[in-house]
């Protein structure tokens, strides 16, 4: 691996570990196998990342990419976070459910506000990328593993690793590909980009293949290995190849030509029905719940439109799974004002970012149409606080290159 993605001090190296395993979800997956609580790995980064806070004192210059105004505002809307959380658990049933989503709230919050301070070192940034990578491909080859012999997923057909949720280890998977992207030979990215999609399509998570395939797009339009013709062509091919296998997929016809080989073992009707074979892939149970749940979070929320029902409720509520859907829960949650401070982060984190750090929101905005605990994942909040550490870093490159550039430098007074 090239050096600079190497750690090179203690810090660097309890940095690189934390991110692997909060990443990995191996805290959560501890839990679930063993229970051992993610508690004590929370507390571990959060008292190392206030002895870090501690011992750099008033060097400012350490401490230089917090000033930017994007992540300035995303440390804002945490805090706010806090307090919107206890002012809906005032609303709430105070049940011990309620309780347990504040904390958990409040966990999150600081497990971003201890990574946005240990992230904030130009090099450190170049080694996370790396490590990013690394995370990308065990997370592939985890999932191959997890739908070749089964033994980590909680769903049958569908693999997930350390994720034991498909739709999770979707989620995952597509936004720590996008986090290692840059860290990758611009000659390998696009074999890169493949084998993580791999890795994404074995776990029959339909919204992780939208994800992936934003992702895909992204990198046809970007590629700079080439010239302007070149750039163009590869962009129009990426883009046809994004929308044929997102359209095969959902459409069925890649399920009916594996249906018919010795791979058809691993498959089960429930995803083989994901994949379309025997009716549109956006058809079935799973499909049908969900609109009941759309319809059954509005009736919710028009029972309290403007405060909501407090934290907690969807775990409370007489439907029996949560709304599969940020906006929704938000919604029902905490009312308009509730629905509105969610949009404020999507707001704020679109307006902070550029380039491949604005398709990670892009992502982030399609994945909250299909899950209501983006936020409750340490994994989640690794990725939204590298993604601003990292913009806010090419920000400064940016703002140094234009500074050395102008013909008022290095002229004498």
């Amino acid at each position: 691996m090239n050096a600079r993605f190497l750690p090179r001090t203690p810090v660097d190296l309890l940095l690189a570990a934390f991110v692997l395993w909060f990443g990995s979800d191996a805290s959560d997956f501890l839990f679930t196998t063993h229970g051992l609580k993610p508690l004590y790995s929370y507390l571990a980064v959060i008292g190392f990342a206030s002895l870090y806070a501690v011992a750099q004192g008033a060097a400012a210059q350490s401490l230089a990419i917090l000033r930017d105004g994007g992540t300035r505002r995303f440390v804002i809307w945490l805090l706010l976070y806090i307090v919107y959380g206890v002012l809906i658990f005032l609303e709430s049933s105070q049940s011990h459910t309620a309780l347990q989503a504040l904390v958990t709230l409040i966990e999150m919050v600081a497990i971003g506000m201890a990574f946005a301070t240990l992230m904030v070192h130009p090099r450190r940034l170049h080694m996370l990328g790396g490590m990013f990578l690394l995370l990308a491909l065990f997370a592939t080859g985890m999932n191959l593993l997890d739908f070749i012999h089964p033994r980590f997923s909680n769903v049958p057909g569908r693999a997930a690793g350390l994720y034991i949720n498909p739709n999770v280890a979707g989620y995952a998977l597509a936004l720590v590909m996008l986090c290692g992207m840059d860290s990758v030979p611009a000659r390998l990215r696009w074999l890169f980009v493949l084998v993580c999609g791999v890795g994404v399509l074995v776990t029959f998570s339909r919204s992780a293949w939208i994800m992936w395939g934003v992702a895909l797009i992204w990198l046809g339009r970007h590629d700079r290995t080439h010239g302007a013709k070149w750039k163009l062509a590869v962009m129009t091919l990426s883009a046809l190849a994004g929308i044929g296998i997102l359209l095969s997929l959902f459409s069925g016809e890649l399920g009916e030509l594996l249906a018919g080989t010795s791979f058809a073992r691993y498959l089960d009707p429930n995803t083989l029905a994901r994949m379309g074979v025997g009716g549109s892939s956006l058809s079935g149970d799973s499909a049908a719940t969900r609109m009941d749940l759309v319809w059954f979070s509005l009736h919710e929320a028009a029972q309290s439109p403007l405060f909501g029902h407090g934290s907690g409720y969807v775990y409370e509520w007489a439907f029996p799974v949560g709304p599969h859907d940020m906006y929704l829960r938000f919604l029902v949650e905490g009312g308009v004002f509730g629905l509105a401070f969610y949009l404020a982060l999507l707001v704020v984190l679109w307006r902070a970012t550029s380039g491949l750090q604005r398709v990670l929101v892009l992502q982030l905005v399609i994945a909250s149409f299909f899950s209501h605990n983006l936020l409750e994942s340490p994994t989640i909040i690794l990725v939204i606080s590298f993604m601003l550490a990292r913009q806010a870093l090419e920000k400064r490159e940016l703002a140094v290159a234009r500074w050395l550039a102008s013909p008022r430098v290095g002229v004498p007074a």
